[in-house]
């Protein structure tokens, strides 16, 4: 189980509005840049244990299938096979639970760590042109 807690000032960083960033001044877009950078290192961190659950529960539900693999036709479909094995196999189920689970995790994940780099990115780049005002 993962915990999660969001930093206060990653929040206050993420969630500036418009009218807050054309106050800030160039060290304060820097200091809420580095915020946001490291959060992000934080939330990668989450990402790769959840990337590390999908990968674990996919390698896993191509064993048990490809052990049961000889009770099927050998011209079906893997995709058929592993829905029929998932069906049948309690164990097979839980890997498949986990691992769609999982890959929604990554998925949204993947968006917000991005979308915090670009923000961060943002601010460094106000943080320049503010430099020389």
């Amino acid at each position: 189980v993962i915990s999660c807690r969001v930093n206060p000032e990653a929040e206050a960083a993420i969630n500036l509005t418009s009218e807050e960033i054309k106050t800030l001044d160039s060290n304060e877009c820097l200091r809420h840049a580095y915020v946001l950078y490291q959060y992000c290192n934080y939330v990668q961190g989450v990402f790769n244990k959840h990337l590390t659950k999908l990968k674990w529960a996919e390698e896993h539900l191509s064993k048990i299938v490809s052990s049961q693999s000889a009770q099927f036709d050998k011209y079906m479909k893997w995709e058929q096979k592993r829905h029929s094995v998932i069906q049948n196999d309690d164990f097979a189920r839980k890997l498949w639970d986990l691992k769609i689970s999982a890959e929604g995790k990554v998925t949204w994940l993947t968006d917000k760590i991005r979308d915090m780099r670009r923000q961060a990115d943002v601010l460094v780049e106000l943080s320049k042109g503010r430099r020389y005002k």
